[in-house]
């Protein structure tokens, strides 16, 4: 289940255990980045998760039974630790980070990361999925409205802590002008990580995304490498 929080991770292996047949079944759940970062790991978390449901004669668990709201990704390959130590570095350079990826390469939770080790740790963080905002409705409840009335926003949320704009390249243009806005009004006191899996560099020259609101997200950039390019796996 990659790139889920556990929460939904669980919750969906729950729904699915109920609509089944299948009665008195032991599950064993592992999301990855959060118990694995490769496949052999995210096999034996589960394998280990399972072992304990059995003991335990629980429905379902993970290997850290009392732990289900833990965000924080495991490094067991290179390419891991080495990722992790560049999200590191720019959580405290406290930055705009735009990280890149195929879908389901743990972006999001990434971004969870770089928000727990930079200086606003302490407060909120605040994920706006903007593969979701297709009408104006869905965009002024994330962004504002056209007025520049953005003070019931979800995005303003985010004072004090992080916004991550996930998906930020599926974001319609109506809806990159409303958050170019937002930007531009200069109130924002959060640190911004975006995650894509397009090129909008490709899409900026096209007049598909726009490049002013490319420059904002994008002062730095992280590569998040998709599972089956981790060599150590």
């Amino acid at each position: 289940l990659p790139d889920t929080p556990v929460k939904v991770a669980k919750a969906v292996v729950e729904r699915l255990l109920e609509t089944s047949a299948t009665e008195g079944a032991h599950v064993g759940l592992a999301v990855a980045p959060v118990d694995g970062d490769d496949a052999d790991v995210l096999v034996r978390a589960a394998r280990d998760a399972l072992a304990n449901s059995i003991r335990l004669n629980i429905t379902i668990t993970r290997t850290g039974v009392a732990e289900l709201e833990h965000t924080e990704p495991s490094a067991h390959t290179d390419t891991t630790r080495l990722l992790i130590k560049d999200l590191t570095e720019a959580a405290q350079a406290d930055e705009p980070v735009l990280l890149i990826g195929e879908p389901n390469t743990g972006k999001r939770t990434y971004g969870r990361l770089i928000h727990e080790r930079g200086p606003r740790a302490s407060g909120p963080c605040v994920v706006i999925p903007c593969a979701g905002l297709v009408d104006q409705d869905s965009i002024t409840k994330a962004f504002g409205d056209e007025a520049g009335n953005v003070e019931q926003c979800t995005a303003e949320t985010a004072k004090g802590g992080t916004l991550i704009l996930d998906d930020v390249g599926d974001l319609p243009l109506q809806g990159q002008r409303r958050l170019l806005k937002l930007f531009a009004q200069g109130s924002e006191d959060y640190g911004i990580v975006a995650t894509t899996h397009r090129d909008l560099v490709a899409l900026s020259s096209v007049g598909a995304f726009s490049r002013d609101l490319y420059d904002k997200v994008s002062a730095r950039r992280i590569e998040v490498p998709a599972l089956r390019m981790r060599q150590e796996s």
